[in-house]
C-alpha cells in the first residue's frame, strides 16, 4: 500500500512539472517564442544598455565562452542586428553597437515579455479603477486559492484584514517569497521568470488591503 501511495505522488509530481514547464516555455528553443536563444536575447539586452562594448567586455559580464559568443555575434551580423566598428583606443578590439534593425529587435522583445506575460499592467489598471472592496469581492468570487497545503481562499484571506475606519493603525503587506511547502519550488520560479507579473500581483494586493507600505 505504502509502495503505491509513493508512486502515486511521484506521478503527481511528474505531471505537474510537465504542465509546468510547459506553461513558463522552459521546453521552447526561442525565447518568448521569438527565434532567439534564452543567451542571445541576454547579449541583445546588453548592447542595447551598454555604450559600444567589446566582445571581450561582453564574455567577462555575461560569462559566457568567447567561441559561443563569436557565434551569436557572426549570426547577428548576418541578421543586420549589430554594427561593428574599430576602437580609436586600442585597434585591436571592435565596438559593438545594435542596428536600428537591432533595436527594433531587442524592444519587440521587451514588449513581448511585459505584454505576453504581464499584460502591461493592466490587471493592476482595472483594480485601481475599482474601490478596494470590490476586488476583495471579486477575487472572493473567483474562487482563487492559495497553493501553500491549507489551500486556503484568498479573497476571505485578504477580507481578514480591517479597514483603515476598523483599526486606523498603518497596515504593512509583507511578502518573504518563501517556499515552505516540502518539496515545492513553484514561487522562486514566478519571481525568477515573471518579476513583473508577481510585482504586479504584489500591488493588487496591496491596494486591496488598503496597505501603505509593501515589502518583499
Amino acid at each position: 500500500m505504502a509502495e503505491t501511495s509513493f508512486a502515486q505522488r511521484v506521478a503527481a509530481v511528474r505531471r505537474f512539472n510537465r504542465f509546468y514547464t510547459k506553461q513558463i516555455g522552459l521546453l521552447h528553443e526561442g525565447y518568448l517564442e521569438s527565434p532567439f536563444s534564452l543567451a542571445e536575447v541576454r547579449v541583445l539586452y546588453e548592447l542595447a544598455h551598454r555604450d559600444t562594448p567589446t566582445a571581450a567586455e561582453l564574455g567577462r559580464e555575461l560569462g559566457l565562452d568567447a567561441g559561443y559568443l563569436s557565434r551569436i555575434l557572426r549570426g547577428f551580423a548576418k541578421r543586420g542586428l549589430i554594427h561593428r566598428a574599430p576602437s580609436k583606443a586600442d585597434g585591436r578590439q571592435t565596438l559593438l553597437s545594435l542596428t536600428e534593425k537591432g533595436q527594433r529587435v531587442h524592444n519587440t522583445i521587451a514588449r513581448g515579455l511585459l505584454n505576453l506575460y504581464v499584460g502591461g499592467y493592466q490587471a493592476l489598471a482595472k483594480a485601481r479603477a475599482m474601490e478596494p472592496q470590490a476586488v476583495i469581492d471579486e477575487l472572493s468570487a473567483s474562487e482563487l486559492r492559495g497553493r501553500g497545503g491549507a489551500f486556503f481562499p484568498t479573497g476571505r484571506k485578504w477580507a481578514f484584514i480591517p479597514k483603515p475606519d476598523q483599526n486606523p493603525n498603518p497596515h504593512y503587506l509583507v511578502v518573504n517569497a518563501d517556499e515552505s511547502e516540502p518539496g515545492s519550488f513553484k514561487d522562486n520560479e514566478i519571481i525568477a521568470r515573471v518579476p513583473h507579473r508577481f510585482v504586479e500581483g504584489c500591488l493588487i494586493t496591496a491596494y486591496a488591503v488598503e496597505s501603505v507600505r509593501l515589502f518583499i
